[in-house]
């Protein structure tokens, strides 16, 4: 049986796979080749720039989870939490889902900090944290485009109806952490699932987790910090990344007149589309076309957008790296640390 759920997922991702290298063909097939390997020389050594401003997103977002925490942790373990961040996050590369499984790593990174009961829950709270700003960039990106396109009434009625669905699912969504979400969920899946996985000790460790998030949630004196976790989510995405694509579009095309606000919009909607069709891997395709889009829906001409799409893709994967490396040598720490704690005991 779990052979043929192998094969079958194995088919889907190659199906998608196919879809989005698909969508890449005809993106080449319609700007040519040769503009994005001239943005690529014209960008050159500064690349590196480009990759080098994500550290402060890196910072400003396990800022936003440290101060989650309701134990008082020294900031001199703060650099352990921004090398979790970006362990966790290297898994990013693969599609939206594979951040997800990336989640539970950086609690694995700093469990010899915090308890991992505890990191997981905060962890948990982060990625609901980071959900709810999201939603707040994808409204940023409406009200952007109410100024910058000229958009129908009809579209933009349907948008902020979307928009607000959404954030009355998130309300929902936080109320039920604070009453017990994981045990919720587990409770609504199939019988055949959770007579197969979930026994009753791992019950009882749902429960511990459960009672973790409560505990933050419900701490009056944490609210402070869970608003200001917000704000360093929100502003750490969109101003980071807009930076990016806006520094993209100088290095390339300095003569085009872009501006910050197109360059905001520009990743919006691409955050956006790659959002809807998370099921590509990688987001093959899906990024440069929906950049493509962007600068059409501007008026300018579609080309920087497939070269947008494949720089911030190099610099994924560069982060990627650094990442994994951080793993590896995390790894090889935690080893030489139980064998210092066995030599101890002996």
């Amino acid at each position: 049986m779990m052979k043929k759920e192998k094969k079958s997922f194995s088919a889907n991702t190659v199906i998608f796979l196919m879809a989005g290298i698909l969508i890449l063909v005809i993106c080449f097939s319609l700007v040519g080749i040769s503009p994005m390997i001239q943005h690529f020389k014209l960008i050159g050594h500064r690349f590196w720039i480009i990759v080098s401003i994500h550290i402060f997103s890196n910072i400003f977002l396990a800022m936003g989870w440290f101060i989650l925490f309701t134990r008082k942790i020294s900031w001199k373990h703060f650099p352990k939490f921004v090398a979790a961040r970006m362990a966790g996050d290297s898994t990013t590369f693969i599609n939206a889902l594979g951040s997800i499984a990336g989640e539970p790593l950086k609690a694995i990174y700093v469990r010899d900090i915090v308890p991992l009961k505890e990191g997981l829950a905060t962890i948990f709270l982060d990625r609901t944290i980071h959900t709810i700003s999201n939603t707040f960039i994808m409204l940023t990106g409406i009200v952007t485009a109410i100024f910058v396109l000229d958009l129908p009434l009809t579209s933009i009625v349907l948008s902020l109806s979307l928009i607000a669905v959404i954030f009355i699912f998130l309300f929902m969504l936080v109320k039920k952490q604070s009453e017990g979400i994981i045990e919720y969920l587990i409770i609504k899946m199939p019988d055949f699932i959770t007579k197969k996985y979930i026994t009753a000790e791992r019950m009882q460790h749902i429960r511990v987790l459960d009672d973790e998030i409560r505990l933050i949630l419900n701490n009056r004196a944490k609210r402070k910090q869970i608003l200001a976790s917000f704000a360093l989510h929100y502003m750490a995405i969109l101003v980071i990344s807009t930076l990016e694509i806006y520094l993209i579009m100088v290095y390339t095309e300095p003569a085009s007149g872009y501006t910050a606000i197109d360059a905001m919009f520009v990743y919006i909607f691409g955050f956006i589309l790659t959002s809807i069709m998370f099921f590509i891997p990688a987001n093959v395709g899906t990024g440069e076309g929906s950049y493509a889009l962007a600068l059409v829906m501007l008026g300018f001409r579609p080309e920087l957008g497939v070269s947008i799409g494949f720089i911030r893709r190099l610099r994924s994967f560069a982060w990627t790296l650094i990442g994994l490396a951080l793993m590896v040598a995390s790894g090889m720490n935690k080893k030489d640390y139980a064998e210092k704690q066995q030599g101890s005991e002996h």
